[in-house]
């Protein structure tokens, strides 16, 4: 177990972790990226706790994000060595109370600062995993909000939102990646809230098989998983830049990790029948290679 630490020790524990400027701001705007998505999943069941060589984000008793000596773990929904979660620094991941599968980015803090941009959409997905349950309503508690440390958020924050430099969603703000220059180490963090009773009447409308392959979680994993998968925006938030109505039934659909992160591979969200097409092409092309 790692050593707890004064609160007021937080600058001085996350700059030792964390020495390089602009990697210390890409990694604490995922911080504050991270804690604002759970916040708006599960606002009582997330914590930040610090320790002596290391810090982490939990949602409920799920660990989400990591972040110690020489490197960052960063959780994601999604089956190994699928685009994105490709390369040498994923590993398989197994965390029994979050359903569908799981992989881990884990490495050093350079390192995820090239790729922190493309894995938004997939994180943001297993922090909605662990956040709630499979009757789709917030986890009420976790453990880790008794330690959690404010000073630390307080900090990471200091550096995030003043800053010059974005550190964006892709499958929120079109053309997103840590935009790096000199020494800059700060971050500035474009965050949509979603509305979690949009998401329960979108299930509700559409049923929980994705509408692009239809793949159900249920069907492929078992009672455990039954009633898992993303919600999509068919209309990007970003492209909307505010608050509005949004209608369950004609803006969202359910979609499944792999269809998602596609949807939103590269820097423009594509339609959901060009997604449909790119399967139907790929069958006719190498017939056998999708299910």
């Amino acid at each position: 177990m790692s050593e707890s630490v004064n609160p007021d020790d937080a600058g001085t524990v996350v700059t030792r972790l964390l020495p390089d400027p602009a990697e210390r701001g890409v990694v604490l705007g995922q911080l504050v990226t991270s804690a604002q998505h759970a916040d708006s999943v599960a606002p009582n069941a997330w914590g930040v706790t610090l320790y002596r060589n290391l810090f982490r984000l939990n949602v409920g008793r799920v660990e989400v994000l990591v972040v110690g000596e020489g490197f960052v773990r960063l959780n994601c929904a999604g089956a190994l060595g699928t685009i994105p979660l490709t390369g040498p620094h994923f590993e398989q991941a197994d965390y029994r109370s979050v359903p569908g599968p799981q992989c881990a980015f884990v490495g050093p803090a350079g390192a995820f600062a090239a790729v922190a941009a493309d894995l938004q959409g997939p994180h943001r997905a297993f922090i909605e995993a662990a956040g709630l349950t499979r009757a789709g309503e917030p986890v009420s508690g976790s453990p880790h909000t008794r330690s959690h440390s404010p000073e630390l958020m307080a900090y990471a924050r200091g550096v995030v939102e003043p800053g010059a430099v974005q550190f964006v969603s892709p499958d929120e703000v079109p053309d997103g990646g840590p935009l790096v220059e000199g020494a800059v180490s700060r971050v500035t963090v474009n965050a949509y809230e979603r509305n979690p009773e949009a998401r329960r009447r979108c299930i509700a409308a559409h049923g929980t098989s994705c509408c692009i392959c239809g793949f159900s979680f249920g069907a492929g994993y078992g009672p455990e998983a039954d009633g898992y998968i993303h919600v999509h925006h068919v209309r990007p938030l970003s492209e909307i830049g505010g608050e509005y109505v949004v209608d369950p039934v004609e803006d969202l659909r359910p979609v499944c990790p792999n269809c998602h992160a596609v949807l939103h591979l590269g820097s423009r969200c594509r339609s959901i029948d060009e997604v449909r097409q790119l399967r139907a092409q790929q069958r006719h092309a190498a017939p056998g290679t999708l299910g």
